[in-house]
């Protein structure tokens, strides 16, 4: 009886010993996880993360895939097919996830406001466009970002300008478009926003018809863009999203601390060879979203500009703490 006491003991004190040691023994192992961006500014948390080497450090392994079209990436993580998303513009996000918010967990918001701006109203140097009331001309041709919502947003400023939209026709461009001098030929006018905002700016091809016109003319602060994951990733790889969620706090502390090596980055990611500064834009972790007034006050405002047409409650959509908590 009294070896199969000492058996029992030993047994136990294993247990214990492995319960005790099971999340070190977790936090040792490589987790993996793949990552869908769309190229842009709002997307600097990630390549700071990447260019850092915070991944590496908290042993996660990222896979990264770029998509063209903005907003495709928000189906995928929202199905699970991808474990987080970067890049994506507030307005796609909210129009995408609009159908089910509460599948999406956002860790980190990207905003401007009115004193630093993300988008402006610029025209090329040699088109008629020298002023906003220029562009009442009939035939006039402005450009905005494919695939995003912004003809919609100067719908709403035009009409609220008393500008009518058959004096305008809306041209999408591509994001190498925005900053390839050709494409300027066939526009008038153009929403850009950074890094295209200061590249024009800087390199004197435009002229500066309006500076931080979204954040003037529609709402500021403005949400720009967005990082998020899904629920059901949290609860498939609970790990491997705390882990990206902790590099990208990281990547966040470093943007605030060391603004001109976040251009350098910034830069690099982007592919843009000039040395310029351009504005970084306010990135707000998910642990300091203690707020959602400043969403519902957007997703209000795209149902005013008929950017959506439900309404949508994000409430829910933020990523918590206890949720990925080891």
């Amino acid at each position: 009886m009294r070896k199969v006491w000492i058996i029992l003991d030993i047994v136990l004190f294993a247990v214990l010993v492995f319960v005790l040691s099971y999340p070190r023994i977790q936090a040792a192992k490589i987790k993996e996880i793949k990552i869908v961006h769309y190229r842009s500014i709002n997307a600097l948390p990630l390549y700071v993360a990447m260019e850092n080497g915070y991944f590496d450090s908290l042993k996660l392994q990222v896979t990264l895939e770029e998509t063209e079209k903005l907003g495709d990436e928000v189906e995928k993580v929202g199905r699970g097919a991808f474990g987080a998303g970067a890049g994506t513009s507030w307005d796609i996000f909210a129009l995408k996830a609009s159908a089910s918010p509460e599948i999406f967990r956002i860790i980190y918001n990207t905003k401007s406001s009115i004193d630093n701006p993300q988008t402006a109203l610029v025209a090329p140097k040699n088109k008629p466009v020298k002023s906003f009331r220029d562009l009442s001309r009939k035939g006039i041709k402005i450009g905005y970002l494919k695939d995003s919502r912004q003809a919609d947003m100067l719908r709403y400023i035009f009409t609220n300008e008393k500008i009518k939209e058959d004096n305008y026709n809306l041209v999408a461009l591509t994001p190498a478009e925005m900053k390839d001098t050709m494409s300027l030929r066939f526009v008038d006018a153009l929403l850009v926003t950074e890094p295209f905002r200061t590249y024009l700016i800087k390199k004197n091809l435009v002229n500066l018809i309006e500076d931080g016109i979204l954040e003037r003319r529609v709402l500021a602060p403005y949400l720009c863009g967005v990082g998020y994951t899904s629920k059901v990733n949290v609860q498939l790889n609970q790990e491997g999203v705390r882990r990206f969620a902790e590099a990208l706090s990281m990547a966040i502390d470093f943007i605030r601390k060391e603004p001109q090596k976040s251009q350098e980055i910034l830069r690099k990611y982007m592919e843009l060879q000039d040395t310029f500064s351009v504005n970084i834009p306010v990135f707000e972790k998910y642990t300091e979203i203690t707020d959602v007034s400043e969403i519902n006050r957007t997703i209000k405002k795209y149902i005013e500009m008929q950017l959506m047409f439900r309404e949508a409650n994000f409430n829910n959509s933020i990523l918590r703490k206890e949720e990925i908590q080891k």
